[in-house]
C-alpha cells in the first residue's frame, strides 16, 4: 500500500497522521514508567535476538535515479553489548567494503570501516554518526541498538496505524544525537515499531520517517521482525527501501568474527559468503 502511494502521498500520511497528546497525568518531560514498559518491549523484541542475513538496499531521488547496493549482515550479543556486521557484495566497487559496530557503555556505538584500497579499519567519528549511510537515508545511527535508558520517554494515548491498534511513545534522546525528538509507533499486539518519526529542535513535523511494513514482517525465533523497511527523508524528497532476504535467527556465529583482525583478513560470514 505505502509503495503505491509515492513520495508525495508518504508526505502527506506522515505529516496527517497527528501525533495525540500526551496521555492524561503524564507532564512533559517527565519520565514516564508506562512508556519505558512499552519501549522495553519493543527493543526487547527487535534487539534481543542474534541475526544473520542479506540485505539490498535500493536509493530513490527526486529525478527517480536508482542506485542499489547489497550487504551480507551478521549480528550477535556479546558480552551484552550489540556487534554488527556489514560487508558490501555488490556494485563491485564497494565489494569488500565492511562495517563494523560495537555497542559501548555511553549508549552509542564505535563505528569502524575497512576499505580495501587502504586495507586497514579506520574509525568512523562519533561526529559523523548522524552522517547518511552510503548515500542511502538511513545513518550510522539507525543501526545501534535502543535502550530505555537512551531516552526520556512519554507515552501517547493509543491510536491506529494502518488498521493496527498501537502505543505511541515520544522520546528525546539523552545522548548527543542527530535529532532533537523521536516517536516510536509500537505494535500493541506484538511490539513490532512500525513507524519511527524523527524530529528535528522545535518543529511538529517529522523530517525522516521509517516505515516497517506489517505485511513483510516475519515471526521468528518469538519475535515479529521486518524483512522489509522503507525510509522517507521529507526534507531531501527521497527514499530508501531495504530488503531483508535470507534472514536467520539465533545462526550461532563466532565471536571472533566481529572483531577487527577478522575483518581486516576477510573473514566469511558463514553461512553468508564463502
Amino acid at each position: 500500500m505505502l509503495r503505491s502511494l509515492g513520495r508525495a502521498g508518504l508526505a502527506a500520511l506522515a505529516v496527517l497522521s497527528v501525533s495525540p497528546a500526551p496521555a492524561a497525568g503524564e507532564a512533559e518531560g517527565e519520565r514516564s514508567p508506562a512508556a519505558d514498559r512499552v519501549l522495553e518491549r519493543a527493543f526487547r523484541n527487535r534487539y534481543e535476538i542474534d541475526t544473520r542475513e542479506f540485505i539490498e538496499v535500493v536509493v530513490r531521488n527526486p529525478e527517480s535515479e536508482l542506485s542499489r547496493r547489497r550487504l551480507a549482515v551478521a549480528t550477535k550479543r556479546i558480552g551484552g553489548r550489540l556487534h554488527s556486521l556489514g560487508r558490501f557484495t555488490a556494485p563491485e566497487y564497494l565489494r569488500g567494503m565492511t562495517i563494523l559496530s560495537i555497542e559501548n557503555a555511553r549508549g552509542s556505538g564505535d563505528h569502524f570501516v575497512y576499505l580495501r584500497e587502504l586495507a586497514k579499519l579506520r574509525r568512523i567519528s562519533i561526529g559523523h554518526r548522524a552522517d547518511a549511510f552510503m548515500g542511502t537515508d538511513l545513518t550510522y545511527e539507525d543501526f545501534e541498538r535502543r535502550r530505555v535508558e537512551h531516552y526520556r520517554a512519554e507515552l501517547w494515548p493509543p491510536t491506529v496505524l494502518g488498521g493496527e491498534p498501537v502505543d505511541v511513545v515520544s522520546a528525546a534522546p539523552r545522548y548527543p544525537s542527530g535529532y532533537a525528538r523521536v516517536e516510536f509507533w509500537i505494535a500493541r499486539s506484538d511490539a513490532a515499531i512500525l513507524e519511527t518519526r524523527y524530529f528535528k529542535q522545535q518543529t511538529d513535523s517529522p523530517y525522516k520517517v521509517i516505515h516497517a511494513l506489517r505485511a513483510d514482517t516475519q515471526q521468528l525465533g518469538g519475535h515479529a521482525l521486518p524483512t522489509r523497511i522503507l525510509v522517507e527523508n521529507l526534507a531531501r524528497g527521497t527514499q530508501t527501501e531495504v530488503w531483508i532476504q535470507q534472514l536467520s535467527v539465533d545462526p550461532g556465529l563466532d565471536d571472533a568474527i566481529f572483531s577487527a583482525a577478522a575483518v581486516e583478513i576477510g573473514r566469511p560470514i558463514p553461512g553468508l559468503e564463502r
